[in-house]
């Protein structure tokens, strides 16, 4: 065997000698250069090669290379400097010259220090050497110039091109120090001062005006921590304060030095001018971040809202609001843009960058008829025009079978869109809607106590009118709230949520609760206090509440939250800002905790005592969306995100509002991802699915989400605890399908209608 393969190898034919290229050295002064001469070290970039030396002078020097090979070239000249650069030899030819350029040699020098004393002093420091703006090409320098400079006793000293130009002082882990349009001299060495070392992140960009001109007396440049969308509170807000500021050149060059790594924002703003804003920036330690594009501070836009018709159906003026939001979150700016009346219908809001606008139209009684986004990009798409539909709407409440004398609030009173109206003592109503279609009513009685929301539909005739008859449920859920020691809690919440419903109400002072007119469908009863300064809550209690079902006395025994952490690391650290939302495995309604991560990265949490698994929904800044299911045995816990999201796509089909559907997003196994927080993740990557997904269906688009596996399901609107998914996914039709790492995964169901 051994003589057959070496009969073998010994067949295999000799490999073809590599063609040689006769490369011609000769020198090209720049400048004032005359008898430079000296060796230039040839290093091959690629593989173990020796180095060749060929001495070049006013006479051409000949080296004899492999074709395509590729040399880092080292000039030690004497009467002129050259810089090192990389010559890659040519193939297919035999013979080809390269001109080694060669400026007037310049000397510089100057003093260290360590901003850190424990610091030790670098043995050498390296300059960056940059050629002027309008430098001609033939006498430019080769980008990243770099010479090095030797330090003894706090000064250094180094040999360089002597010309004018930008010096960047760079050190290992040190931040740059930038100097602009020095001189380096030939007949005497440039100062360049004291230099102190001081270790750290750094970020360098360029601003720039499409009108006018940077004005460094106003011009500031600042960076600030990106946090998760629909977070708030005091965290929140510490944030967002800006990390780093500093003036913009009159050229438009910022450097933001000393900051802690992470995903920022950069922002640059100027008088008179639209703010420029780039996000996610990424920042690493002991390193400097280059912007690579320049940040446009433009012309500011005056936004326009048109309102039609021009008044409110008791023709007197709309009311409208306005906010805009931020350019990398849906959080609102907290002064609206506009906030009054007008007459004819139209708001103009001049000095306004592009991005997300947020209206309300309200009438003259303080009802919110119409609200929405809109998205301006340039004047072109300045003016929004919003029509308000007006159907005149009227009809009948009862509790069961009795006439019912309350107020109502069709769209719920914290709907975007809502009406307030009152129903007499025969029931009887009267009101102005804006549109057609499903309506949650909130009812609110003295007489019966009832407090509780109706959904209803509402289908307007050929005049603009409808007739709707609203009937409250004739049932009841009672009970009563007990502390830990079995005593009567008052001023306890207690809350009776299902799929459509959610209402709540307070403890009296035996700790009593009574619930009247709930819907009829699977609900979820649960209560909170908070006690001997803890947050105390009861465990779910699962109800089947039917229209003439009393149900009760129920008891809810309060027990204390216990404190959790749990931290939000990426490859480079914590990560500030993110919001981490908790759905306890009792159930998809409560107990929910939400929080954002501070700078550390760490989030707290108080889930009840007996909660011994979660769902977690991790929204972190400038990394991919990502779920976690984690035991809750008293250990802190850790949750690592990654720069590898892929794009989501989900196609949601025209609803039924006769037999609606809701959709249901799993992740990686059963791990649900709600779309309220999918909607808010969207939301802050500038994804407005509001207006892209309406009753006609669309495409919902979450971008930036973990790889894996996702399921796409549309069922019955029962889905309230993790106890049913298994009978609930039987009734959905649903789709699968994997997302690869920066990937796009589109998912389309056809639901059965049930």
């Amino acid at each position: 065997m051994l003589a057959l393969l070496i009969a073998v190898l010994g067949a295999i034919p000799d490999a073809e000698p590599v063609p040689q290229v006769a490369v011609h050295f000769r020198i090209q002064p720049v400048g004032q250069v005359a008898g430079a001469s000296g060796p230039v070290t040839l290093r091959p970039v690629v593989g173990d090669g020796k180095p060749l030396t060929v001495v070049v002078d006013e006479h051409k020097a000949v080296a004899q290379l492999p074709a395509g090979s590729s040399w880092q070239l080292e000039p030690a000249f004497v009467g002129g400097w050259a810089p090192q650069e990389i010559l890659t030899v040519p193939q297919g030819v035999s013979m080809t010259s390269h001109a080694v350029k060669v400026w007037p040699s310049g000397r510089m020098h100057g003093a260290l220090a360590m901003a850190d004393p424990r610091e030790k002093m670098p043995e050498v420091i390296d300059m960056q050497i940059v050629s002027l703006p309008g430098t001609r090409n033939d006498e430019r320098l080769p980008e990243r110039t770099v010479v090095r400079c030797s330090v003894k006793d706090a000064r250094f000293a180094c040999i360089g091109p002597a010309i004018a130009a930008d010096i960047v002082v760079r050190g290992d882990g040190f931040i740059p120090h930038y100097r602009w349009g020095i001189r380096i001299g030939s007949d005497a060495s440039t100062d360049l001062g004291k230099i102190t070392l001081r270790r750290g992140a750094s970020l360098v960009g360029w601003a720039r005006a499409e009108e006018g001109k940077i004005d460094p007396a106003t011009a500031r440049a600042r960076l600030r921590r990106v946090i998760a969308a629909a977070t708030g509170g005091p965290n929140a807000e510490r944030l967002q304060r800006p990390v780093a500021e500093t003036p913009v050149r009159a050229d438009g060059f910022f450097q933001l030095a000393g900051i802690e790594p992470g995903t920022y924002m950069i922002e640059v703003e100027q008088p008179q001018l639209a703010a420029a804003r780039v996000f996610p920036i990424d920042v690493f330690r002991d390193a400097e971040t280059k912007f690579q594009g320049i940040l446009v501070l433009k012309k500011p836009l005056t936004v326009s809202l048109v309102v039609e018709p021009a008044r409110d159906w008791t023709d007197s003026p709309w009311h409208i609001t306005v906010f805009r939001a931020g350019d990398f979150s849906m959080r609102y700016d907290r002064a609206p843009v506009f906030d009054g009346t007008t007459d004819d219908g139209k708001v103009a809001m001049p000095g306004q960058a592009a991005g997300m606008f947020r209206f309300t139209v309200s009438d003259s009684l303080q009802n919110p008829l119409a609200a929405d986004t809109f998205e301006v990009t340039s004047a072109a798409d300045a003016t929004h025009t919003v029509s308000v539909d007006l159907l005149r709407v009227h009809g009948a409440l009862r509790y069961g079978s009795e006439p019912l004398q309350a107020d109502l609030v069709f769209g719920g009173a914290f709907g975007a869109r809502h009406v307030e109206t009152h129903a007499d003592a025969d029931g009887t109503f009267a009101t102005v809607l804006p549109s057609s279609g499903r309506w949650a009513v909130d009812v609110s009685s003295g007489s019966p106590p009832i407090k509780t929301t109706v959904a209803v539909t509402i289908e307007a005739d050929k005049d603009h009118t409808a007739k709707v008859d609203i009937v409250v449920p004739e049932n009841s859920v009672d009970g009563v709230v007990l502390d830990e020691d079995a005593k009567p809690v008052a001023n306890a919440d207690v809350s009776l949520a299902s799929a459509g419903s959610h209402v709540s109400t307070r403890s009296s002072a035996d700790g009593r609760f009574h619930f009247r007119g709930t819907p009829a469908a699977k609900s979820q009863l649960h209560a909170s206090a908070f006690l001997a300064n803890r947050s105390h809550t009861t465990a779910v209690v699962d109800l089947a509440v039917e229209d003439d079902s009393h149900l009760g006395p129920i008891e809810l025994r309060l027990q204390r939250q216990t404190e959790m952490s749990a931290t939000v690391v990426s490859p480079r650290g914590p990560v500030p800002g993110a919001r981490v939302l908790m759905i306890g495995r009792a159930g998809l309604q409560s107990p929910i905790d939400s929080t954002v991560t501070g700078l550390d990265g760490v989030a707290t949490f108080h889930p009840p005592a007996d909660t011994t698994s979660a769902v977690f929904i991790v929204s972190p800044p400038g990394h991919a969306l990502r779920v976690f299911e984690r035991v809750l045995d008293g250990q802190p816990l850790t949750f690592d995100v990654y720069q590898n999201g892929g794009r989501l796509e989900i196609d949601i089909p025209p609803m039924d509002r006769e037999k609606p559907l809701i959709p249901a997003i799993v992740a990686n196994g059963m791990r649900f991802l709600v779309f309220t927080e999918l909607y808010q993740w969207a939301a802050g990557h500038g994804v407005q699915n509001m207006a892209a997904v309406g009753a006609a269906g669309g495409t919902f688009v979450a971008p930036d989400v973990a790889p894996g596996e996702y399921r796409l399901c549309f069922g019955p609107p029962t889905l309230t605890s993790t106890a049913n998914v298994d009978p609930w996914l039987g009734a959905a039709s649903c789709a699968t399908g994997v997302l690869a790492p920066g990937g796009t995964l589109r998912l389309a169901v056809s639901p059965a209608v049930p």
